[in-house]
């Protein structure tokens, strides 16, 4: 994977490191950002917002809307991630903490090819998407 710079929006401190590392060692510039704190001018090529389960919904929902990039969703609430994820103005991959954990290159890659729209990783292979999505899936297996 090329260099990208990512922003990781999250409340959680633990959760900051624990993706700045991760990410780090797929080789990316890593940003990091209260989600209480505003969208910085510059955007990144991505976004990867951890939305813990407490969270108040107006805090994120105040956050999403301002994102300036592909976004890779961490939610565990499917329902809620779907809603939140109609609020980003650009492509979406939705997935729960454990599949992030385990398969963040390929959503990653997944996230880069996505052309617009919202899909959700449920899998190796699997995803679920919106009616709106058009992935470029000639190029890359997921």
């Amino acid at each position: 994977m090329h260099s990208l710079t990512i922003t990781i929006v999250t409340s959680d401190v633990s959760e900051q490191w624990a993706w700045s590392l991760a990410l780090r060692a797929l080789g990316a510039t890593i940003q990091v950002r209260p989600i209480e704190a505003p969208v910085s001018e510059h955007a990144p090529d991505c976004y990867v917002v951890v939305v813990p389960p407490l969270l108040p919904s107006a805090l994120v929902h105040a956050c999403v809307s301002q994102l300036s990039a592909r976004t890779l969703l961490v939610c565990d609430d499917l329902n809620r991630a779907w809603e939140l994820s109609s609020q980003i103005a650009y492509p979406t991959v939705i997935t729960s903490m454990r599949l992030a954990r385990t398969f963040l290159p390929n959503q990653l890659r997944l996230l880069l090819d996505l052309t617009s729209g919202q899909i959700a990783y449920t899998g190796p292979g699997r995803v679920v998407a919106s009616t709106s999505v058009q992935p470029d899936t000639r190029r890359v297996r997921y």
